[in-house]
Parts: C-alpha cells; structure tokens; sequence
C-alpha cells in the first residue's frame, strides 16, 4: 500500500482551485486532509463569531472532502510539533500545503520542508492566495519591485 499524500490546510479552506489538494491527489497514494489550531499562533484570540465561522468551514470542508473518500483530521497544538509528529506517525510519501508571505509564516514552512525533505519526504508550498508570486512581478525596468517603488 503506497504511503499517503498529505493535504495541511489553513487558511484556504476549499476545495476548489486548491494546487496543494490538485498536486496531493495526483499521486497513487491516498489523501489525508489536516487542519491545526494553534491558539498561540493566531495574532489575537478569537472572539465567538470567528470561531463559529471557523467551525462551520471546518465542517463543510470535512463534508466536502468525505464526497471524495478524503478524510480530515482536526488537531490542536503548535503548528510545528503537531505536523511533524503526526506525517512522522502516518509515515506520510508526501506533504502539500499553500505557501504563506509573511516572515514568520516563511520561517516555520522553510523549516517543516527542510526537515521532512531530509527525511526523504517530498514537501511542497504551492501558490494558492495571489494572483502572481511576489518575486514575479517587476517594475517598468525590468528588476522586481520593492517596497515604496512604483
């Protein structure tokens, strides 16, 4: 039996136009869905509708993905040791998510590839939340754009 494709969901809960769900379920493995809460990692804690919203969505999407035989797990716990213990406990063939910008999101993402390519795993961020890469776009000269230039 081929080890699973797994599918770290967390901001973009859908199915549709998902590249990390679309690569996971191109290979022979089966898919296995994830969604961590880290309650330390959220910059503000959430209110009641914020985490309402977030039920239902998880709900939904763990309704939607069961239509496609995927299951979802729902785990709590710091981002970081949680994916880790749990690809290291499913002995997962693949691990896919959507890739974030932000410094601290880089960091943590670098890090999980890092560590699950050097253990043979494949690891991919895919672009799932802007329409172009930020190191694609480029001013009239031609160089990338940075911050304050027009």
């Amino acid at each position: 039996m081929p080890r699973p494709a797994v599918v770290w969901f967390r901001d973009d809960l859908r199915l549709t136009d998902n590249p990390a769900l679309t690569a996971a379920s191109a290979s022979e493995a089966a898919v296995i869905g994830v969604y961590v809460f880290d309650s330390k990692a959220e910059p503000r804690s959430l209110g009641a509708a914020s985490r309402w919203w977030l039920h239902a969505a998880l709900e939904g999407l763990a309704t939607d993905l069961a239509t496609h035989g995927v299951p979802l797990l729902i785990l709590a716990g710091p981002h970081l040791e949680t994916m880790t213990r749990l690809i290291d406990h499913l002995d997962a063939a693949s691990v896919h998510w959507s890739r974030r910008y932000d410094a601290a999101g880089v960091a943590i993402d670098s890090a999980l590839k890092a560590h699950w390519r050097a253990q043979g795993r494949s690891a991919h961020s895919h672009k799932a939340s802007l329409l172009y890469e930020p190191w694609d776009v480029r001013g009239r000269s031609g160089d990338p754009l940075r911050v304050g230039q027009i």
